[in-house]
């Protein structure tokens, strides 16, 4: 089956989502194709074998590109007229729809497409009831990634690695600059922890990077801060959650969860704010640690976290200071992922053949 991804660019994380989901989906053995509306400097980062089309917003490919496909899933809220022209074209439409894309205008493309699919049941019920919709459908994200790392594996008796990514769009979902003094404090309370901080800096205000790297100067005493700047691209990015034994995620709101996902999927336990999808996916004092926080929200009644940075650090430093606490989260960091992966099959299976 010919399946379609239409690709805007507005936002690396739906980007990055939709190529893990193309990822399974080519396992899966269905022919996937990604039409571009973005820039070619992005096109590295899509997977090699895939059909791969590049073209401006106004090309007169965009329908011929449609007629071939089976199922064309669309990842960014798109305009209304390219869902309608995947319909014309007999094609079977998909919006994505986390919460942390939801544009002025969006309603009017879910209402016309066949399906919409949230990442988490707490998005699907506010997509569902914010845009009057009877097409929305809750699917466990997964990741799709294979285990690459022992879980259980022991913490080093010597040094502690701990990650705060801050890498792609992750900058716009909290304080660049308050991270980077949480991020001092805890190797100041503990002299045996290596910290690393990714970045993109293109991702970033020019004044927000210099003051992170402003904060994050070596640390006259306690441990080492390393910061790191991302270009690993989306298939190796996981890879670096796999190198440390935590994970620190600081972002007030989440649309798929993929930080947290790739993070346990590689054995490395999380500590992150207990909103969904992260309180879908992590399981308290099991594997991980979810902090509790006041919301907020925006017009749409998203919510987002209210950041506690004295809590933050101080959850990090207390599981720091517990080193069999951290081993006991990596043991049991795969908890329900099988079980949310079937089940991501199965739905997805299951809307390619309705």
């Amino acid at each position: 089956m010919k399946i379609g991804i239409v690709q805007q660019y507005r936002r690396h994380d739906s980007v990055y989502a939709s190529m893990r989901l193309g990822d399974f989906l080519d396992r899966l053995g269905h022919d996937v194709a990604v039409y571009s509306h973005g820039p070619t400097r992005r096109v590295p980062n899509l997977h090699p074998d895939w059909d791969t089309r590049v073209v401006s917003e106004r090309a007169q490919g965009f329908d011929a590109f449609l007629s071939k496909c089976a199922v064309v899933v669309y990842p960014e809220a798109p305009p209304p007229d390219w869902v309608a022209r995947g319909n014309r074209q007999g094609a079977r439409t998909v919006c994505l729809a986390p919460w942390d894309c939801l544009p002025p205008g969006s309603g009017e493309a879910f209402r016309i497409a066949d399906q919409v699919v949230c990442p988490a049941e707490a998005q699907a019920d506010l997509v569902r009831e914010y845009f009057q919709l009877d097409n929305v459908r809750y699917v466990p994200w997964d990741c799709g990634l294979p285990i690459t790392r022992k879980a259980g594996e022991d913490v080093s008796s010597e040094r502690a690695r701990v990650l705060f990514p801050l890498h792609c769009t992750l900058p716009q979902r909290t304080t660049p600059e308050l991270l980077a003094v949480t991020v001092m404090s805890v190797v100041e309370a503990c002299p045996w922890v290596d910290a690393t901080v990714t970045i993109t800096p293109k991702c970033m205000a020019a004044h927000s990077l210099s003051n992170l790297n402003r904060v994050l100067a070596p640390p006259t005493k306690g441990g080492t801060v390393t910061v790191v700047e991302d270009h690993t691209g989306w298939t190796r990015t996981p890879l670096v959650y796999g190198r440390h034994d935590l994970v620190v995620s600081a972002s007030e709101i989440m649309g798929y969860g993929m930080v947290v996902l790739e993070s346990l999927c590689m054995g490395t336990p999380v500590v992150a704010y207990d909103v969904p999808p992260n309180s879908e996916v992590v399981r308290q004092a099991v594997n991980g640690v979810l902090l509790p926080c006041d919301l907020s929200f925006n017009d749409r009644l998203v919510p987002f976290a209210k950041p506690n940075w004295d809590l933050l650090r101080q959850a990090v430093v207390n599981l720091l200071n517990t080193r069999t606490g951290i081993a006991d989260l990596r043991r049991n960091s795969r908890v329900n992922l099988q079980a949310r992966r079937e089940r991501f099959v199965a739905d997805w299976v299951n809307i390619l053949g309705a």
